[in-house]
């Protein structure tokens, strides 16, 4: 068995007890070093091989599915569908699912972060010090 990992929270050398469960369960790992999400060009050649695939947010084209034959289970890490083409993962026998709830309190802290950068006008007063006001 063999599994692509994109997500780039999900990287080798990160102490995580999900990537760790990962790979006890699968020790033939793919990750994505690129450290940003792949075109079709990129995911193919990586993904033609694979079993699974945990998906980042990579766009999942119908020539990307097309051309991966072994695939058989995409988990989009994250809420929604909407970078996979379903048509052609029904159409493909790939069985899509995704992890809702998996990314909620890193959302929240940015969320929470980025309320008080515009409170107290951080982006504002950065311009005008680093332009000398």
């Amino acid at each position: 068995m063999k599994i692509l990992v994109t997500p780039t929270s999900l990287q080798p050398g990160k102490k995580q007890p999900a990537l760790q469960r990962l790979q006890e369960f699968c020790p033939n790992l793919v990750f994505n070093d690129t450290g940003k999400p792949l075109s079709e060009e990129q995911l193919i050649p990586l993904l033609k091989d694979c079993d699974g695939y945990i998906a980042g947010l990579d766009f999942i084209t119908a020539k990307v599915l097309d051309a991966c034959p072994n695939l058989k289970v995409i988990s989009r890490y994250g809420a929604g569908y909407d970078r996979v083409d379903l048509e052609a993962a029904k159409r493909n026998h790939i069985t899509v699912t995704n992890t809702p709830g998996s990314n909620a309190q890193a959302v929240g802290k940015l969320t929470f972060g980025l309320i008080l950068s515009a409170a107290r006008k951080i982006p504002s007063l950065d311009s005008q010090l680093r332009s000398g006001q």
